[in-house]
């Protein structure tokens, strides 16, 4: 018998150390939990051993009954102290922490006291070891410990997507009734610190389960924040161009795909009107509206400030049932500060388009939806296609013209020649960079430039527009095809200018002519 429980400890050891090195190579690992992992395989080995040298001097001279004594103490101290390891990793409250190391400390005492009294063991005079009257309070102790490792456990499960109950209590389930097959079945079953190492091996191969779950979990809330518009919660255009790269990279265009484009209308107005709050509901109501009537076929995304899109896998004859849907929902929405929603759309099926790519039908079905909205904005009396005109005669009026950030420094070019855009003329990428570099060469009049410059600097424009002024100019010479010839910039502000929406436009005219 002596022989197969030494090679079975033996092998028990080797197992744990062979554990501690997997611990150690493991990189995903806090050095915090290998400690905690290195202190319970110590603990393991040392029960095993304790228990293993007692088994061996059981019966044995009886000059050797002082060191079974202490070798029996020592396995009855550290077997449950093994237990600690699972507790201190699925219990994250303190309170808990200090009742089960109070149960230790009275457990640890009670076994060193049972050396002199033999309270839970104690070594007749023929170095036979045997239960004391109250090792039911060990047991008990022990026993606890066990439940709160299970409870513990079944806990911690919850914590995580998947589950894992029940694996979690077989591990727990295995140790116990090794427990009991050695300390109330028969002496002679030697199955604890095995029942530990192995246990051991399990919760260890589970706790990296857990790791995975958790790196998984905190992988998809990131992909998630990625992909998502924090405001609408639908998918962002980042998404977007993600769906796009897969189609051109796979080449399969299903026949059944659909490209919607969808604009808010009047979402300007809104915002100028009742504030950007209200304006932000009415982009969550025409998101609400879009996802309630396109994702049961497909996905949706907002891929900008009043702009969504939304790529779809369903028939011809679904489609009018999906736009009926669409435009039920559309005017069943009614907000708080919004009384209603309305957009324009535009769809187009890779069916009467084949061979084209999902960019090219997305296009087309852009064009499709800005012609529903000339058509909305015509009914409401809005001519917007004479801005584009009024525009044109700008061009004509003006040389240059920047829509400028002064919160940011950068401007947009509108309309300007590009021989402005060059280092020699001063250009650069920042507006006060290019307003300064103009200033300090000599395409400016030496004698315009300290007015030039009092007018031009970004921190006086900030706090003139800021101050609720909406219109200022220069007058100053510059240099054009050899002699100095007299121009005006003129800064006006955007009509929705504000601290957070600091966009003013620039225009350079020259009235020399």
């Amino acid at each position: 018998m002596n022989i197969y429980y030494i090679a079975v400890s033996t092998l028990s050891c080797i197992a744990i150390a062979i554990l501690a090195i997997l611990i150690h190579e493991n990189g995903r690992l806090k050095r915090d939990t290998k400690h905690k992992f290195y202190h319970t395989y110590i603990l393991i080995i040392l029960a095993n051993l304790a228990e293993l040298f007692a088994w061996i001097l059981n019966g044995a001279p009886e000059s050797t009954i002082i060191l079974h004594t202490v070798l029996k103490a020592a396995d009855y101290v550290l077997s449950p102290m093994a237990i600690a390891f699972f507790i201190e990793q699925i219990y994250e409250s303190k309170t808990y922490e200090k009742i089960f190391r109070t149960l230790f400390v009275l457990s640890t005492a009670l076994n060193v006291a049972s050396i002199f009294t033999g309270w839970t063991f104690y070594i007749d005079e023929h170095n036979i070891y045997h239960h004391g009257p109250f090792f039911i309070v060990y047991a008990v102790m022990y026993g606890f410990a066990i439940l709160a490792v299970i409870v513990g456990f079944y806990n911690y499960g919850k914590r995580y997507k998947k589950d894992n109950k029940l694996s979690l209590i077989s591990i727990s389930s295995f140790i116990i009734i090794a427990i009991v097959l050695q300390e109330v079945v028969s002496a002679n079953i030697r199955t604890c610190c095995l029942a530990l190492t192995v246990g051991a091996i399990l919760q260890f191969i589970h706790f990296i389960e857990f790791s995975q779950q958790v790196q998984d979990e905190e992988i998809s809330t990131q992909k998630n924040l990625l992909e998502r518009d924090p405001l609408t919660k639908l998918y962002n255009r980042y998404a977007y161009e993600e769906y796009l790269k897969n189609y051109k990279e796979s080449g399969i265009i299903p026949e059944d795909l659909v490209v919607v484009s969808i604009d808010v209308n009047g979402l300007k107005v809104v915002n100028d009107t009742l504030g950007h709050a209200a304006g932000d509901e009415l982009i969550r109501g025409a998101a609400e509206v879009i996802s309630a009537s396109f994702d049961p076929y497909g996905s949706t995304f907002r891929t900008g400030g009043d702009e969504f899109m939304a790529l779809l896998n369903c028939t011809k004859e679904q489609i009018q049932e999906i736009k009926e849907n669409f435009l039920a929902n559309v005017s069943s929405w009614h907000g708080e500060l919004v009384s209603e929603v309305s957009v324009s759309a535009g769809h187009v099926r890779a069916a009467d388009y084949p061979g084209s790519s999902v960019e090219y039908m997305a296009t087309v079905a852009d064009e499709l939806m800005y012609d529903a909205k000339e058509n909305y904005y015509k009914a409401k009396g809005i001519d917007r296609t004479g801005r584009k005109a009024a525009f044109e005669i700008l061009n004509k009026y003006y040389e240059k013209i920047l829509k400028v950030n002064l919160k940011e420094d950068s401007f947009g070019v509108l309309r300007a020649d590009e021989k402005e855009l060059t280092p020699e003329k001063g250009y650069t990428d920042t507006l006060s960079g290019w307003l300064e570099n103009f200033a300090n060469s000599p395409n400016l009049y030496p004698g315009d430039y300290d007015e030039f410059i009092s007018k031009t600097q970004i921190a006086d424009l900030r706090r003139f527009f800021s101050a609720g002024n909406k219109y200022s100019s220069v007058h100053y010479r510059r240099l054009m095809n050899g002699e100095y010839k007299p121009a005006i910039m003129e800064l006006i502000a955007a009509e929705d200018y504000s601290e957070d929406n600091q966009i003013i436009f620039l225009y350079v005219k020259d009235i020399s002519r």
